[in-house]
């Protein structure tokens, strides 16, 4: 790998939304909707490496399925690091353990694994000493510029070591001005709401509240990813000159409840994540008389290591009084008023939870759900519909602290600029990135250990005769040699048309005509379904798939079926699932170019793994429906006497069967 330097480098952008097309010459206050976004650098643009110290609580608490789900969780977290990377693992009860030191990262990562599959459930919780020792493993990495965090997982109150809240938020907040920040995880309903929260906001980290062991992997998934497509801290945000503008959060006692808040050079805003745009709500004080106005956006770049800024003009028309009170409001600022009130009503009814009282939390439910209907039909109403269910759902069981923690963490969401989908689609994106700059270390490592040798040939030509190398014994399958099959069949039946089929197996071992692989624009997928069948075909897979190059979203190519029972392999890029029907759109292109492909090849067996529902993040449940009605029309049409739907796990199996039996 190569750092291109900064050149390479994408700017941030700000993008800028006045409520009024103007500003008042006889001062005031504008609204402004500012969105700040960065892309992801070229593949070839080196990212600093990562410090990731992973803390897991192991007391009494966590015994059964929330310590198996955190083990998972974290073993994901480990498989998304990049060599050259440096991880540690910390468990704690009443006594702190090290199963991982810290060391880097390589392609061989079983030692890890195996230190995370070795922790058990203990005792009491010693919080803080947990959280320490992933500090002192962090700031122990002898590589120096590593992006240092501690992740930082339990359900339960600090009840050994040190307990005083006050004093975990300093050092926490003394561990983050030397670099090595801090994310806090709640599990459950049982654990210190307060301190997490403030361990978060105090090491300028995530504050993630899990509801269930579920939703740990989501939650580690996106921590690494984020972290990963870190490219900038400490943003701020400030309108100029200062003597006569002045801006601030719509709502600024919220924005500092939710760890933002301001000093001498701006509004603080969220971290910059490639791939994450924050979206802001943001007031614009002035002072009577015209001058020039601008926001200028400082931020300490990740990747560079060096403090960077930016300035955007305000470019608009100065108004006299009577234009001004006449200029009508930019729809979309008045949509994120809503947004910014029904988040401050969200922290309303959060503490309304918090103290169980039901009758002030319906009162909280009723104005939210007015001012819902007061959204556009859209994707925002929908969300925000959807969130309101699951509150109302909680408060209905009695289950008030999961309704405050829910509550709490959507508001703290919203001033950050961020919501789930928006860290779907940049998680996605950023296992997009990372496998193909694994694809790129492993063309670098190769090309030099083709040179190695080729160096070594031309010594022993030099030096005297030769021993020809003996040709390597062929991997079981190569050159589609019959490999048996070991599905397990979930659904099975027959349509005037042909057959239809859901097995959970390994879509390498499927002998039919043609199988399709879900990969990405560039081909060089390393992960998934992409990843197991270029494994299975080895060089002349790769070779096949860099000789077309790449592919747009919805299209299809067909390579050889190198290493696997078939005769070809299709290819097909899915779009990464932001919860739109632009998304759903391209799947079922996906689908249709598949198998228009299979069929111009002459397949009449088709083997479908559940495209879109891994690193694109589709759900199941939205990704089934649409496979199965795209394979119906082409088995209708006689197309092919077998279609069959692979799957890995058993959720996906079932949205499958669901989906087919619907026929």
């Amino acid at each position: 790998m190569k750092d291109f330097g900064t050149s390479q480098l994408p700017r941030p952008t700000v993008e800028i939304v006045p409520a009024k097309r103007g500003l008042p010459e006889q001062g005031g206050k504008l609204d402004l909707l500012v969105k700040v976004s960065v892309d992801h650098p070229k593949v070839e643009v080196d990212r600093k490496p990562l410090g990731l110290a992973l803390v897991i609580d192991r007391s009494g608490s966590m015994s059964g399925a929330p310590l198996a789900g955190a083990r998972k969780a974290a073993r994901l977290a480990v498989t998304m690091l990049l060599p050259g990377d440096w991880v540690s693992v910390v468990a704690f009860d009443t006594h702190v353990q090290v199963p991982q030191a810290l060391v880097k990262v390589g392609s061989d990562v079983r030692g890890v694994l195996a230190a995370i599959d070795s922790v058990q459930a203990g005792a009491s919780t010693n919080l803080f000493g947990g959280w320490a020792e992933g500090i002192s493993q962090v700031l122990a990495c002898p590589e120096p510029g590593v992006v240092g965090r501690v992740v930082l997982l339990s359900d339960g109150h600090a009840n050994s070591g040190v307990t005083d809240r006050g004093q975990i938020a300093q050092d926490v907040a003394q561990a983050a001005v030397h670099g090595v920040t801090t994310t806090a995880m709640g599990l459950g309903v049982h654990y210190d709401e307060d301190l997490l929260r403030g361990m978060a906001d105090a090491g300028r980290g995530n504050y993630v509240f899990l509801a269930d062991e579920a939703d740990m992997v989501r939650a580690f998934e996106v921590e690494v990813a984020g972290l990963s497509s870190l490219r900038g801290r400490d943003l701020r945000l400030a309108a100029e000159p200062r003597t006569t503008a002045r801006l601030a959060h719509a709502d600024a006692d919220a924005a500092r409840a939710a760890g933002l808040g301001a000093d001498a050079k701006g509004i603080v805003l969220s971290d910059l994540i490639a791939g994450m745009p924050g979206d802001y709500l943001v007031s614009l004080g002035l002072e009577p008389g015209r001058t020039d106005v601008r926001l200028r956006l400082y931020w300490n770049d990740v990747v560079t290591g060096a403090p960077d800024e930016l300035s955007y003009p305000i470019d608009l028309p100065w108004l006299a009084p009577a234009d001004w009170e006449a200029a009508p409001i930019d729809g979309r600022v008045s949509e994120a008023r809503v947004l910014t009130e029904l988040a401050s009503l969200k922290r309303e009814l959060a503490e309304a939870t918090r103290r169980a009282d039901e009758q002030a939390a319906r009162q909280w439910l009723v104005q939210i759900r007015v001012l819902i209907g007061s959204l556009p039909v859209g994707e925002e109403r929908s969300r925000e519909e959807a969130e309101l269910g699951r509150v109302e759902a909680h408060i209905r069981q009695r289950a008030y602290s999961s309704a405050a923690r829910y509550s709490d963490v959507k508001s703290r969401d919203h001033f950050h600029g961020w919501n789930d989908a928006k860290r779907a689609a940049m998680v996605a994106e950023q296992l997009d990135l990372t496998e193909r700059k694994r694809s790129a270390i492993r063309e670098f490592e190769e090309r030099g250990r083709r040179e190695s040798e080729a160096r070594t040939a031309h010594s022993v030509v030099a030096g005297g005769p030769s021993v020809p190398r003996q040709p390597e014994a062929p991997r079981p399958g190569a050159g589609g040699a019959a490999v048996v099959e070991t599905n397990v069949v979930l659904y099975e039946a027959t349509t005037p048309g042909g057959r239809v089929q859901v097995v959970k197996g390994d879509i390498t071992r499927q002998a039919v005509d043609a199988v399709v692989n879900s990969t990405n624009r560039s081909l060089m997928g390393a992960a998934g379904v992409d990843g197991a069948l270029a494994r299975a075909g080895g060089q002349k897979h790769v070779e096949a798939m860099r000789a077309i190059g790449g592919i747009d979203f919805g299209q299809a190519v067909f390579t050889p079926a190198f290493g696997i029972p078939a005769n070809y392999v299709v290819h097909t890029a899915a779009q990464p699932w932001r919860g739109g029907a632009r998304e759903l759109d391209v799947l079922r292109q996906c689908h249709e170019a598949a198998f228009a492909l299979a069929a111009r090849l002459g397949a009449r067996s088709v083997a479908v793994p559940a495209i879109g529902t891994g690193r694109y993040a589709f759900p199941p449940e939205v990704a089934a429906p649409v496979a199965a009605g795209v394979a119906k029309v082409w088995l209708q049409r006689g197309a092919f006497e077998l279609i069959r739907f692979v799957v890995f796990d058993d959720a996906t199996g079932r949205a499958f069967v669901d989906a087919v039996e619907r026929w």
